[in-house]
């Protein structure tokens, strides 16, 4: 586990100093990951990628994002309840999920979020992150209306 202290000010120093062409270079490079990820494994995205003509191996800058399709959460809802019970923009099986969250279903149906372990480590190591130095290592994050 990462921490940081007066003596170590950052949660990762090396993503957090490092320069601008690194960073848009680190960004980049996810991006690809990420949508290659999704064009092979959901089929939901991989229809609207061909759709909308495009291709990961089309991401050549962090503007070519604007040219792929985005999903908002109506249409994730939609997807949910057509394909139960995470709708076919997961792009992993099944099994390889851990963790699921859920919105309150404000809408009438709630929104169900997966997470693999990977996932779910990178989410609890940003929320570390961002509480500021629990060197407990243990901090309580409390959503209030």
């Amino acid at each position: 586990m990462t921490t940081t202290s007066d003596e170590r000010p950052y949660w990762d120093a090396k993503l957090e100093t490092q320069s601008r062409a690194d960073w848009d270079a680190l960004k980049l490079s996810l991006l690809q990951k990420h949508v290659a990820h999704a064009t092979a494994g959901s089929p939901a995205y991989r229809a609207a990628f061909d759709a909308a003509k495009v291709s990961p191996d089309q991401i050549k800058s962090l503007d070519d994002i604007r040219r792929f399709p985005f999903i908002d959460k109506r249409s994730l809802r939609d997807r949910q309840l057509a394909v139960p019970p995470f709708g076919d923009l997961v792009a992993v099986p099944e099994r390889d999920i851990v963790y699921i969250s859920a919105s309150s279903g404000s809408t009438g149906v709630p929104t169900a979020s997966p997470f693999t372990q990977s996932d779910f480590d990178g989410w609890i190591d940003m929320r570390r992150g961002s509480s500021g130095r629990p060197e407990c290592g243990q901090a309580i994050a409390t959503y209030i209306r």
